[in-house]
């Protein structure tokens, strides 16, 4: 089970050319949220939202944000 460990076996093979004034971060560094930010990174990834019905929630116990 990789993917609930956050493991990844897919590593990139290669960087990016920088280009001023582009999108893609000069240094290699993504600061999302930071004065510092300068730009992006790529890379793939995958993301996951589940979702559960709320009365199943409320009796098991679950906290969440009203």
């Amino acid at each position: 089970m990789a993917w609930p460990a956050g493991e990844c076996r897919h590593p990139q093979g290669m960087g990016y050319l920088y280009i001023p004034g582009g999108i893609a971060s000069p240094d290699g560094h993504c600061r999302a949220f930071d004065a510092a930010a300068n730009g992006c990174t790529f890379g793939s990834g995958v993301g996951i939202v589940a979702l559960r019905r709320l009365p199943d929630a409320l009796n098991s116990g679950d906290q969440f944000m009203r």
